[in-house]
């Protein structure tokens, strides 16, 4: 997918994209290392902000490239049991709560009631809760007063302000229909309402409670995305595995001109691409994927002859996503992908051709036929 004849190669396309669990690459010099990198960019735009990869990815995986967990960005999200929203993060399916104070105000913008603090688990504090306030005061006033803030369209925190931090950042959880500029300045009252408590204008024992993060709540999370970018990702995903199942110089034949362009560039790509929707899964999800005994949240390339044209059936997690994709105009036999396809089953670790897996179900039928044993059990 590169006509310049000084491209660099030296980098291998994943078939299907590591950061959601594809572990095999297409030969080098089948897409230059400049291609690469600019379909990597809309690759990374959909894996980190469109929902129907990143919910199940943050969920169910699998880990991050490097041996330590990706942690998701502070959002606002609210408890169960309880309506009162507090920021936050995701890792791995479970919430975590960041150092925050938060407070009430009156239609002046005057403080009412009670502050509470809440302070993350293992974090070090004592039974104190004076002590533990003057603490969080300390940490959070020796921050630059820089805020990030995080909006929630939700009537819970429509007279509520929250101020926390999280390592050197300070974030600022609002009401979506709070100004910036009220925002900043609720917050900057909020900090200077702790640091009269740091030096003792008020006690705390009289204003303020602590309590513990809790562990089952809601997320509210914006997400930003692009279509284009969600169908060039399933196209371009699609045309891999079908390089792979070709294996050979077919994949370079002028009647994928058309769907090379649209994945290189970006133009048209809605002609190629059409998003199945959640209610019409079962409809599509087909029974090999359940014989195969594969993870619940596999990904697959299926082809299928439609009329004249050659369709990939493309999804990831278990269905999360799902897309058909008109590859090209049909010219020539297509027998050997009747039945082909490719499958990532990176729960299991597992990934190859649709053939493949086959194969092997077929060798192990006849192993258990004649040892009459369940191999996949031995």
């Amino acid at each position: 997918m590169q006509d310049e004849t000084n491209a660099s190669f030296k980098q291998a396309e994943h078939i299907i994209p590591k950061a959601i669990g594809g572990m095999y690459t297409l030969p080098k010099g089948m897409v230059s290392d400049a291609v690469n990198h600019e379909f990597s960019e809309f690759e990374e735009h959909v894996i980190h902000n469109y929902p129907m990869i990143v919910l199940p990815r943050s969920l169910f995986g699998p880990r991050g490239r490097r041996k330590h967990t990706k942690r998701g960005n502070v959002t606002l999200m609210t408890g169960p049991d309880t309506n009162q929203p507090e920021l936050g993060y995701m890792i791995e399916g479970k919430p975590y709560s960041i150092h925050q104070v938060i407070a009430s105000f009156d239609a002046e913008g005057n403080i009412i009631g009670k502050f509470g603090v809440i302070l993350p688990e293992n974090a070090g504090y004592t039974d104190d809760s004076s002590a533990n306030i003057k603490r969080f005061a300390q940490n959070i006033l020796s921050l630059p007063r820089c805020f990030r803030i995080i909006r929630m369209d939700n009537e819970a925190i429509l007279n509520r302000l929250i101020v926390g931090y999280e390592k050197d950042q300070l974030y600022l959880g609002v009401h979506s229909s709070l100004a910036k500029e009220d925002a900043i300045s609720k917050g900057e009252m909020l900090l200077n309402f702790l640091e009269r408590i740091l030096h003792d204008d008020l006690q705390p024992k009289h204003h303020g409670e602590c309590v513990h993060s809790k562990h089952q709540v809601t997320v509210y999370k914006t997400y930003n995305f692009s279509f284009p970018s969600v169908y060039r990702f399933c196209a371009k995903i699609a045309f891999n595995a079908l390089a792979r199942v070709l294996a050979d110089d077919r994949i370079y034949r002028a009647e994928y001109d058309a769907i090379r362009h649209a994945i290189s560039t970006g133009e048209n790509i809605e002609k190629f691409v059409q998003l199945i929707l959640a209610e019409d899964y079962k409809k599509q999800i087909p029974a090999i994927i359940t014989w195969l005994n594969l993870g619940q949240h596999c990904h697959y390339v299926l082809f299928f002859r439609r009329e004249d044209r050659l369709v990939a059936s493309v999804s990831f997690y278990g269905g999360a996503l799902m897309a058909n994709v008109s590859i090209g105009e049909i010219t020539g036999t297509t027998d050997m992908l009747d039945s082909n396809g490719y499958i990532c089953d990176w729960e299991h670790d597992r990934e190859g051709q649709l053939s493949d897996f086959l194969h092997k179900l077929v060798e192990q039928s006849e192993t258990e036929g004649m040892t009459g044993k369940n191999v996949a059990n031995t």
